[in-house]
């Protein structure tokens, strides 16, 4: 099998490599721009990421990543965490209401 932490490490060294990527690894460096895009760039709250761990049919994790944070994303946090991310449009505001009311 495959060691659990290595889903996180991955997208921790690469999610969107720079230009030069293969050259210099990714960057790194003292320049923002010519780093690569990972699961730590914050890239001010513009980026979120999904990452689907799958070890078997039946054992699948989903953690979401932002803001240079991650946490385990569960059904209910469509609802919960979502709405704190994204903006808060009547649109966005009326979904969420809807959404509620499923249950």
């Amino acid at each position: 099998g495959i060691i659990q932490e290595v889903y996180f490490d991955r997208i921790k060294q690469c999610l969107i490599p720079n230009a030069t990527y293969q050259k210099d690894h990714g960057g790194r460096g003292d320049d923002p721009l010519r780093d690569a895009v990972t699961s730590d760039s914050t890239c001010n709250g513009g980026l979120i990421t999904f990452s689907f761990h799958v070890e078997a049919q039946d054992e699948i994790a989903c953690y979401l990543h932002w803001n240079g944070k991650c946490t385990r994303f569960l059904p209910g946090d469509v609802r919960l965490l979502l709405p704190e991310i994204f903006a808060k449009t009547d649109s966005n505001k009326k979904f969420v209401e809807m959404a509620n009311t499923d249950d």
